[in-house]
């Protein structure tokens, strides 16, 4: 099961950290222009936003991983098909 979260471990943080960071260094290559201070002041708003984000694309990746790894896995017997009635 740790295994299952690192992926989306990964992904939450990619989403909730690095788009922000990412977002406010594109918008500050001149640390002057509007776009810059904009991206300073909504900074706190970001993270909080993209952690929400990344948090649904990791759970969904979690899911994916999850139906993958069980459609891998031998087939359960259905009540017909032996095993206590």
């Amino acid at each position: 099961m740790l295994r299952r979260l690192v992926l989306p471990t990964f992904l939450f943080l990619a989403f909730a950290v690095g788009v922000p960071l990412l977002d406010r260094w594109h918008a500050c290559r001149v640390p002057a222009s509007e776009a810059c201070v904009w991206a300073k002041a909504y900074l706190p708003l970001s993270f909080g936003l993209w952690a929400i984000a990344g948090l649904f694309a990791a759970v969904i990746l979690y899911w994916v991983l999850r139906m993958r790894r069980g459609s891998r896995g031998s087939p359960r017997p259905t009540s017909g098909e032996g095993g206590d009635p």
